[in-house]
């Protein structure tokens, strides 16, 4: 299996479900992504790109070939949350439903080209 990379890039607004995102490399593809809340604010979901079709379903575009990559990009993106100073109460137990942040300064902003592509 190839190796995962992750570029994260916190939100800039509090106050919302959405985190961030950013994208999940390896040494061929590079595939973006956005972090949310869950509906309970205890834990968060890695949304890959979709698509809406005419009679409103949604399309997977990308998604990830087994269990074992995406717990690694899981994994790989919850380090990325809590470097980021993101923590959800799912992180460490016994902690109140909250998600706290800390804003950090901007980092280097990634210029790769985006290909959205399933691995």
């Amino acid at each position: 299996m190839n190796e995962l990379e992750v570029w994260f890039f916190p939100a800039t607004k509090t106050g919302t479900n959405y985190l961030g995102g950013g994208y999940i490399k390896d040494s061929v593809f590079s595939v973006s992504f956005s972090v949310f809340k869950n509906k309970q604010g205890n834990d968060f979901i890695i949304a890959l790109p979709s698509r809406k079709t005419e009679d409103g379903e949604y399309i997977n575009l990308a998604e990830f070939r087994s269990k074992e990559i995406s717990d690694k990009a899981r994994n790989l993106v919850k380090e990325k949350l809590i470097n980021n100073g993101i923590k959800l109460s799912s992180f460490v137990t016994n902690e109140s439903h909250t998600v706290e942040s800390v804003k950090k300064n901007d980092e280097k902003k990634n210029k790769t080209v985006r290909r959205e592509v399933p691995f």
